[in-house]
């Protein structure tokens, strides 16, 4: 997609910031406490759990509601081990992107082959996955998840970007000299 294609063109000069939390969020007694999903419910959620100074105590306590169901779940998470024992988001994202690419058919059983692929150590992401440590994560990402129109939510600097434009408004963003990939967005709309 458009921030791989990025990545492959500017990497250098993007800090990547990627959390696995998606159209997800948790019941809680202000929103939502229904395990069927609604988007209504996590715009609350949101609102209140997220964006708020002083969220409720239940804000992460409750059941955890996806979009797709278990097994979005369970790849989040995976997401969010594998993000945690990567060196760095260089190391992360082709993880993610495998993960993305055989989600469909394999799911939550393509984690080996695609810690392989990205040289990661399959058996900490198991570890991770199967402990205390995934569930914080996964809370971890949600208080970092902003309220959001839709998926995929791309921000750059801050600043809520259609993704089709990530690579100009990256090069746009950039302060030093452009590299190589940013000519081909010079024509690209900003």
């Amino acid at each position: 997609g458009p921030v791989s294609d990025m990545i492959a063109s500017v990497g250098q000069i993007v800090n990547l910031h990627h959390h696995p939390f998606g159209n997800n969020y948790f019941t809680c007694q202000e929103c939502c406490t229904d395990t069927t999903y609604a988007p209504e419910c996590r715009h609350c959620w949101a609102r209140a759990c997220v964006e708020a100074a002083a969220p409720p105590a239940d804000c992460f306590s409750g059941r955890h509601v996806t979009q797709h169901g278990p097994m979005e779940m369970a790849v989040d998470r995976m997401l969010a081990c594998a993000q945690a024992h990567s060196p760095s988001w260089r190391e992360y994202w082709p993880f993610a992107r495998c993960m993305n690419r055989v989600y469909e058919e394999r799911g939550l059983n393509g984690t080996q082959d695609c810690a392989s692929e990205a040289s990661l150590k399959y058996a900490s992401l198991l570890a991770c996955y199967a402990s205390a440590e995934g569930t914080e994560l996964v809370i971890m990402h949600a208080k970092a998840t902003p309220d959001h129109p839709s998926t995929p939510y791309t921000l750059v600097d801050g600043r809520a970007v259609d993704a089709s434009e990530v690579l100009a408004k990256v090069c746009a963003a950039y302060a030093g000299p452009p590299p190589k990939g940013c000519a081909s967005s010079a024509a690209l709309p900003i």
